[in-house]
């Protein structure tokens, strides 16, 4: 029977007539479907994934149908891993962020043993990370294995603004809320300012390195920073002014003004100097207050504790988190690979044109079948037909043209030639002999497909290919 080896089909290829003259009548947008693999096998052709979203989802329904075939069956590509790790940055960044937020409240409770103020720093940090969370999506950042690290890191540089504005308040032994306010701002109030600008500086020469990783890194941390600063400074004194300890009480102030150290230069007294001279605290010259400090108390504290101005801070508070949630919904998950190469980089030109020319078919993904089968029984072979089917019925597979079943050609090339062969597949022993014998000749790009066992009676594992 050697002397129908050459025949050529539909169903059947043959390498040594695509590289010659049957390769010239394929048409020129299926030219990237022709594969000449030193260990063969089926591939399912992916066929116009949009992005990162579209592969994740493709992956997970191909493993679906798969596992509800019946068979054992499974899908592989190398790329898979970066698929699977897509899945999981999703909740593994909410729960790490439910958990951190958690432990800070804990650790807020045992330093500020008040219940109410442990719950607005916790109620600040969840608030941060929304906004960076949201707004960094707005900010080209898409919600990957690098934002994710970036983001559990936050919550600590979050409770710098939340936790000591709290402690301040609590500790003040004013009674009234306005002047715990005044006198939270007085103390944090530059502090704040300083560390903000002095942390956003600092990141500042990031942006000099043209790379996605440090990119990312300032602009997260530009972000926590920025929120940071506007929760500790404005919100979060409104806050506890209207819901926090001791807000139902209406006695007025009686502390007297806090005096500072100033008997420096100019640039230590507006810049570096605070606290009170314990060597002479009563001397209203060596004791002026520092004209920053007093700012956040006579002004910013002052205006703050206006009703109109509170109104305004949970106004703009309410279109902050409106903003954050637009943001969250618009998320882009997966990692590039453009993105983690320099823009000079020869590799970005090389997936650019990758997916300019080759996006239309992105992936050729194995689908092996494994176990003890009876591929001569019809119920199996209807099985694989189901699953093969299924398959090619998905958005990600627009018609049968490009799969390549060994098992579907082998079937099909019996049915047109059996009578004329001689031949019967009924029963396994035959249907392995002829599959031997007709199909996976040496030569045959399917005969790397099957897997026998060592005295060739048995099929162990199968592979198909789209193309």
């Amino acid at each position: 029977m050697s002397q129908f080896r050459g025949l050529c089909h539909p169903r059947r290829p043959c390498k040594e007539p695509l590289r010659s003259s049957c390769f010239q009548k394929v048409p020129s947008k299926r030219v990237e479907d022709v594969v000449y693999s030193k260990d063969g096998g089926f591939l399912i052709q992916a066929v116009n994934i949009s992005g990162t979203n579209h592969e994740k989802v493709m992956v997970k329904d191909l493993r679906a149908i798969c596992k509800d075939s019946g068979l054992n069956a499974t899908v592989f590509h190398p790329y898979f891993v970066f698929f699977d790790q897509f899945e999981l940055v999703r909740p593994t960044s909410i729960q790490s962020m439910v958990i951190g937020a958690m432990i800070m409240m804990l650790i807020s409770f045992i330093f500020i043993p008040n219940i109410l103020c442990s719950l607005w720093v916790a109620f600040s940090i969840v608030s941060i990370e929304l906004g960076v969370a949201g707004y960094m999506s707005l900010w080209d950042v898409n919600l990957d294995s690098i934002s994710m690290i970036n983001l559990i890191m936050c919550i600590g540089f979050s409770v710098d603004f939340t936790a000591h504005i709290c402690y301040t308040y609590m500790s003040s032994k004013a009674k009234n809320p306005d002047d715990r306010v005044r006198e939270a701002l007085y103390s944090l109030g530059l502090p704040i300012v300083q560390g903000s600008f002095s942390t956003i500086l600092g990141v500042v020469a990031l942006l000099l390195a043209d790379s996605y990783i440090f990119l990312v890194f300032f602009k997260m941390v530009f972000l926590v920073i920025f929120f940071g600063a506007m929760h500790g400074l404005f919100l979060l004194p409104v806050l506890l002014s209207l819901f926090g300890p001791g807000s139902c009480g209406g006695s007025k102030s009686t502390e007297k003004e806090m005096k500072l150290s100033a008997k420096r230069s100019w640039f230590y007294r507006t810049f570096i100097t605070g606290g009170i001279n314990r060597e002479d605290p009563d001397n209203p010259v060596d004791n002026r207050e520092h004209m920053l400090m007093a700012f956040f108390k006579t002004r910013v504290a002052s205006l703050l504790n206006k009703g109109w101005m509170k109104a305004l801070v949970i106004l703009v508070f309410g279109g902050y988190l409106l903003g954050a949630c637009f943001g969250l919904t618009n998320i882009k998950e997966g990692l590039e690979r453009r993105k983690l190469s320099k823009a000079d980089s020869y590799s970005v030109e090389f997936f650019d044109r990758e997916d300019d020319y080759y996006r239309e078919f992105p992936y050729r993904i194995q689908v092996i079948i494994a176990g003890d089968m009876n591929y001569s029984d019809p119920v199996v072979q209807n099985q694989i037909e189901t699953l093969t089917q299924r398959l090619e019925n998905t958005s990600y597979v627009t018609t049968s043209l490009y799969t390549e079943s060994w098992i579907r050609s082998f079937l099909s090339y019996i049915e047109r030639n059996g009578d004329y062969l001689n031949v019967t597949i009924d029963t396994e022993q035959s249907f392995i002999d002829n599959l031997k014998e007709l199909w996976l000749f040496p030569g045959n790009p399917f005969s790397l497909d099957v897997k026998f066992n060592e005295d060739g009676t048995k099929i162990l594992a199968s592979q198909r290919k789209r193309k």
